[in-house]
């Protein structure tokens, strides 16, 4: 009988997840042979993949089961008796990695098939089981990151065994810079995760099985503040296994180095062109395109020195905000905001001033500049916004002259220049041609503010050079004095220019015409002198003498004197001067007269002179009356008709001694020349010896001289000449032919009677008188004529010019002057000043709508008063008619033979001219996608103000999200459409002639992503609907397509 015996061997502790090994020797010590023994050993479940080979030694043979991969063993062999002879089994498996048995059990048997044979079992094997994984713990992430951007971790763990991990923790504290904190965790193979996706730290565990396969991966993002300054941050995951004496495992530590780096961009925009005067407006779009904030930003703008009056505005969009500098004045614009990373955050500026009208250049540039507070931002630099400058003058001539003149009167005309703008003018050519029928024209120039011109005065036609700066304040005044040609028939026309220099335009021509109807007045008299008695038989002598105190030239004058019956023997002559003329050449023996003359203003005289023999049967006592009379033509009026006829009484003397007659004018004026002629004749049978004449002049009458002359046989024996008014001589008279004759000169005085008598006295054998009683004309002719603008705007000023003159013969002391001015004129003064020999004796000058001035004015064209009325039509004054009227007033004592001319009446059109001016700003360039600005600002350069102003704008429709905003400055309103949400914008308002009154409207939108070409947008603003339109410039900016890359 076979004595087998059966020995097993194996390790007495291993860790999950080993190779364990075990060893089965079979030997038979019997003396018999063991045939067909069974070697069986049951291996435990916690060993997987088990596999066992069995070798034979010696002469031990294996017959079935010789290998083999089950957990139950079974090998049959044949061991014969003997030491060399045994049957060896190794068998070989891999401790389960998840097992969680402490130990593993393990024996084999040997059943001998030989009857009686006794079956063995080997020895137990104890082998303990210990669980000890090997993780691998890897992260991952940026060395460098920006503020703002995401940042993302990645973290592998890997069980590099033997044993599988069971609920192995991982955590990661994320640094407290990021926020938004995601992760997700991907399992492979068979291990398992606790939760799959999470918020803020990583906590998870999983069952990790051994193998690469089975890795778990957690991906983990997070956002950066885009506050957050310069920083390190350093972040590590732990795996913390739960088997006994495995110690936790940490991955390697990453450093993420955190900057700041902000992206800002800064766009500016301002007008392609613009004219030296005018306002301009530049904007600012200053944006963080991130990622990270920019805090603390300092936008800069060095506004260039030649734009005045500079004031910008700055409003914060979405979360940005301004902490300095919101709103400021002058031209270094200084703001300091805080710009998060955002397309929808940002600051918008906008900049307004005044480009100055003096401006020479041909263009002016200005940019902008942002510097980031942040350590590593550059400074930003905006694009330089170029503007071509050029220069548009306003220039307005406003040339007043009187409605209405009389021929031969001196005219007044008021040329004002001004220049509305906005450039200033220098060298403008003023000119005005006068008609050849404004005689002796002279010219003076008032400058105010700071106007200049090339002359201060001049005579004949005007043509100087003016400089004026774009202001209400500078202004040239051309006072004009001429005297209308006394022969003219037709209108006066006169019209002044002003043009701008070269490289200045002036989009309305400056022109100013006025238009003088003329009528002709001549003030015609005629004086009839002859003597006061005559002898029948004896010659008559008469002197007619037509002379014209004006102003026109009396054309066609017909002078008429019908001789009496009583006189015959008649023969007359004509005789002109001064420039007068008649139809009749040579002497007429003619009994009706009758002479055409053309007479001209106060030079022209025709003297008729007429003699007769008196019939000699006239008896003593009898009269002769003789009138001569002129007619005016048609067209021409006389404003003193009571002188047009003078008549002369004659008395008869048949005395046979002897006779004494005085000659003189029946009437006069003023101031005319008169001539007395004294004849003494002898008609007696004996000479006359020592005949004392005597002739006291009235005092009425200043003599100039008198002649005393002999003839036929008489002879002059006391004073023969002399210039007192108290004349006396003597003389001899042989009888008849026998005769002295006194002639008289004198100038009749302005303080001469009405009527006043003049005798003279001759005593011889008897004492004989001759007297000559002349009436004197002592009215006058005060006239006033005033002028001003026929049209003219609300919110100009306005001019008008009185002038006062006396056209004779009186001199006239204690004259006033009045106009009550209309209260719709505003800021009114005066200033008048006399010419001449007249005064001004109170009322100088003077403020306010009642205008009162007193004067005393010597009769003559050459002296007059002027005064000169300013004041201004305000700017929101309506349309209509301004009527004024100035008034001269004579003192009690004093006539006017013509009161038609004492007032004068001027009516002056109010229209409404406002000047409206439509500025538009918008970037040169932009991306799709993006936001973009558009600034529109409307003034009225004036001088009226703009009412129901209609602004229209057609937004292009490549906008989306349009919006618009509307501010009215200083006392500029807006009345409806101050904001809206379409792409067709309108706004009405109502614009004051102010600089300080405007509408600013802001327009935002987004251009549409797909977009890709050029945006050309122009705004329009008109008064009212019908109005015509002034355009802005247009803005067109040229958008691309944007791109992002990271």
């Amino acid at each position: 009988v076979p004595v087998l015996a059966i020995q097993k061997n194996g390790p007495t502790s291993i860790i999950a997840g080993q190779q364990i090994s075990y060893t089965v020797t079979i030997t038979n010590t019997g003396t018999a042979n063991a045939l067909a023994a069974v070697i069986t050993d049951a291996i435990s479940n916690t060993i997987t993949n088990p596999t066992w080979n069995a070798v034979a030694t010696g002469t031990a043979t294996v017959s079935s089961g010789a290998s083999g991969s089950t957990a139950n063993l079974s090998v049959t062999g044949n061991i014969p008796a003997g030491t060399g002879n045994a049957i060896n089994i190794t068998i070989t498996g891999i401790v389960n990695p998840s097992s969680t048995a402490t130990s593993i059990t393990n024996a084999a048997t040997v059943t001998p098939s030989e009857v009686g044979a006794i079956a063995k079992t080997s020895t137990t094997i104890t082998t303990s089981v210990s669980r000890v994984p090997s993780i691998s713990l890897t992260k991952t992430g940026p060395s460098t990151a920006r503020a703002g951007e995401t940042v993302t971790y990645v973290i592998e763990a890997i069980n590099n065994g033997p044993s599988n991990a069971s609920d192995l923790s991982i955590t990661d504290a994320i640094p407290a810079q990021l926020t938004g904190v995601t992760w997700t965790a991907v399992k492979q193979g068979s291990s398992t995760v606790s939760v799959a996706s999470g918020t803020g730290n990583v906590t998870l565990t999983s069952n990790l099985n051994v193998g690469a396969a089975n890795k778990v991966t957690i991906t983990v993002t997070g956002t950066i503040s885009a506050a957050q300054g310069n920083v390190t941050i350093t972040n590590q995951a732990i795996a913390t296994p739960t088997e006994a004496g495995v110690s936790p495992v940490n991955s390697n530590s990453v450093s993420t180095s955190i900057s700041n780096k902000s992206a800002i961009t800064i766009v500016k925009a301002g007008p392609s062109s613009i004219n030296a005067g005018e306002n301009i407006t530049y904007t600012l779009t200053v944006r963080n395109a991130g990622p990270s904030n920019a805090l603390a930003a300092v936008i800069a703008d060095n506004i260039p020195a030649d734009i005045t009056n500079v004031s910008w505005t700055a409003i914060p969009v979405g979360s940005a905000s301004i902490s300095l500098g919101a709103t400021g004045t002058g031209n270094n614009l200084s703001i300091s905001g805080n710009l998060p990373a955002g397309a929808g955050n940002g600051i918008n500026i906008t900049i307004n001033g005044k480009l100055n009208s003096a401006f020479a250049g041909t263009s002016i540039s200005n940019a902008a500049s942002v510097t980031p507070a942040e350590s590593g931002n550059a400074v930003v630099n905006s694009n330089t916004v170029t503007s071509t400058v050029t220069k548009q003058a306003d220039l307005r001539i406003e040339k007043t002259g009187p409605a209405s003149a009389v021929a031969g009167e001196n005219i007044t005309y008021t040329i004002s220049v001004t220049n509305a703008g906005p450039s200033d003018v220098i060298g403008a050519l003023i000119s005005d041609t006068f008609s050849a029928d404004l005689l002796n024209p002279t010219w003076t120039v008032v400058n105010q503010g700071a106007a200049t011109t090339s002359a201060n005065s001049g005579a004949g036609s005007i043509n100087i050079n003016g400089n004026l700066r774009a202001n209400a304040a500078d202004k040239i005044v051309i006072s004009v004095t001429g005297r209308v040609n006394p022969a003219l028939t037709t209108n006066l026309v006169n019209t002044a220019t002003a043009t701008p220099p070269s490289g200045v335009t002036d989009p309305t021509p400056a022109t100013s015409s006025v238009t003088t109807t003329t009528s002709r007045r001549a003030n015609v008299r005629i004086t009839k002198s002859g003597p006061a008695n005559v002898g029948a038989g004896e010659t008559i002598s008469y002197t007619l003498r037509i002379v014209n105190d004006g102003p026109s030239t009396a054309l066609n004058t017909v002078i008429a004197d019908n001789i009496p019956t009583e006189i015959d023997d008649i023969n007359w002559t004509v005789s002109v001067s001064g420039g007068a003329t008649t139809n009749v050449t040579a002497p007429s023996t003619n009994r009706n007269i009758n002479v055409v003359s053309t007479i001209p203003s106060a030079t022209g005289v025709v003297l008729i002179t007429i003699t007769g023999r008196v019939n000699p049967a006239l008896t003593q006592g009898a009269t002769i009356s003789n009138t001569a009379g002129v007619t005016l033509a048609f067209g021409i009026t006389d404003p003193d008709p009571s002188d047009n006829n003078s008549t002369k009484v004659t008395a008869v003397d048949n005395d046979p001694v002897f006779r004494v007659s005085k000659s003189g004018p029946a009437n006069a004026n003023i101031g005319d020349p008169i001539t007395y002629t004294i004849v003494v004749n002898n008609t007696g049978p004996g000479n006359i010896t020592n005949a004392f004449i005597t002739d006291n002049v009235p005092t009425d009458v200043q003599v100039t001289g008198w002649t005393a002359t002999a003839t036929g046989g008489a002879s002059v024996t006391g004073a023969a000449a002399g210039t007192a008014n108290n004349i006396f001589t003597k003389g001899d008279i042989a009888t008849g032919a026998g005769t002295i004759t006194i002639i008289v000169n004198g100038i009749i005085k302005q303080t001469a009677r009405a009527v006043f008598t003049n005798t003279v006295d001759v005593t011889a054998s008897d004492v004989k008188q001759s007297s000559v009683t002349t009436s004197i004309n002592q009215s006058t002719d005060i006239a006033i004529s005033k002028t001003g603008p026929s049209t003219i705007s609300a919110g100009e000023n306005i001019t008008y010019s009185i002038r006062v003159a006396n056209n004779g013969p009186v001199n006239v002391t204690g004259l006033s002057v009045s106009d009550l001015v209309p209260t719709s004129i505003t800021n009114v003064s005066w200033s008048a000043v006399a010419s001449g020999a007249a005064a001004v004796t109170s009322g100088a000058t003077g403020n306010g709508n009642t205008i009162s001035v007193a004067g005393n004015i010597t009769a003559g064209a050459a002296n007059f008063i002027t005064i000169t009325v300013n004041g201004k039509v305000p700017s929101n004054a309506t349309a209509g008619t301004i009527n004024n009227t100035a008034t001269v007033t004579l003192p009690a004592a004093v006539t006017d033979f013509n009161t038609a001319n004492n007032t004068s009446t001027i009516s002056t059109t109010v229209v409404n001219t406002p000047s409206l001016i439509i500025s538009k700003v918008g970037p040169g360039t932009a991306a799709a996608g993006t936001s973009i600005t558009y600034t529109l600002r409307i003034t009225n350069n004036g001088p009226s103000d703009a009412g129901a102003v209609n602004i229209a704008d057609a937004i292009p429709a490549n906008l989306t999200n349009v919006i618009w905003n509307s501010v009215a400055s200083g006392t500029a309103t807006i009345s409806s459409g101050g904001s809206g949400s379409t792409n067709s914008l309108l706004l009405v308002g109502n614009i004051p002639a102010d600089p300080a009154s405007f509408i600013t409207v802001t327009i935002t939108g987004t251009i549409i992503p797909s977009f890709q070409g050029q945006l050309t947008n122009t705004a329009t603003a008109r008064i009212g609907t019908n109005g015509t339109p002034v355009s802005s410039s247009t803005v067109t900016t040229t958008v691309a397509k944007q791109t992002s890359i990271n």
